[in-house]
């Protein structure tokens, strides 16, 4: 079977047709394997993120070496929208000491996220099935066939709702209930970035927090003036809309 495994993942990586099917049918609740960084994870070759890690080792991995660049011994990174742990768990695998809280509102992202912690044993995070955003509501969750990766509180082009109605909560709230203040943030949020930094703006006065990495396709503009007023500067990451926010 390890060897049956091994050979679907290398036909995945080196793009061979059929090879992502079989997989999906042999291992219907994913296939595990190491990640390049050496992080096990349970994948499913039909998710877009999941599907790409599985063909190429990674995604995103400009976001990842942003992170790894800027966060230092013994601080503490938030995870918004970790989806099933990629991020979390290779900065906790490449810097043991950071403190790494992963919040994915999305129950089918969550469950697949404690399955790799299960994997990763050695790597402990601390993981919230929770929605930010600028207020204290309940709202509806949005996704997308064959990309968990795309979730959201806002109605996307060619989503569906999930029937599923959501709790989400303010930044500021969560801190003042005890968690720790973040010194990075990464937020993947499929549009609902700006409610997020909206509903921390107590944080963004602190000293504490230095960088924010988000992924933005539409309210850059905003985005960018609402961050501009805290005292962070934007730089682009790379060409797929990911920025940092640096004090």
């Amino acid at each position: 079977m390890n060897l049956m495994k091994s050979m679907l993942v290398v036909g995945m990586r080196k793009r061979w047709p059929g090879f992502g099917f079989m997989t999906s049918k042999i291992y219907p609740q994913g296939i595990i394997t190491n990640t390049k960084h050496g992080v096990r994870l349970q994948l499913d070759p039909y998710q877009a993120v999941e599907g790409t890690v599985l063909f190429d080792g990674y995604f995103d991995e400009p976001v990842l070496n942003t992170l790894i660049q800027h966060l230092k011994p013994g601080e503490v990174f938030w995870d918004v929208g970790a989806n099933v742990g990629l991020h979390t768990f290779t900065v906790k695998k490449l810097l043991p000491t950071v403190q790494c809280l992963a919040f994915e509102p999305f129950y089918k992202n969550f469950e697949r996220l404690c399955v790799n912690q299960s994997l990763n044993p050695e790597l402990k995070i601390e993981k919230y099935n929770m929605a930010l955003a600028s207020k204290t509501a309940i709202e509806t969750q949005y996704t997308s066939d064959n990309n968990a990766g795309r979730t959201s509180l806002q109605p996307l082009p060619d989503a569906r709702s999930t029937e599923i109605y959501i709790n989400t909560i303010r930044v500021d709230d969560l801190i003042d209930l005890g968690l720790p203040k973040p010194h990075v943030m990464k937020l993947d949020t499929e549009g609902s970035e700006l409610k997020i930094l909206q509903g921390c703006s107590r944080l963004l006065t602190s000293s504490n927090l230095r960088l924010i990495i988000y992924e933005t396709f539409s309210q850059q503009k905003e985005i960018d003036q609402y961050l501009t007023e805290f005292g962070f500067s934007i730089t682009p990451i790379d060409t797929l809309s990911n920025f940092m926010a640096i004090r």
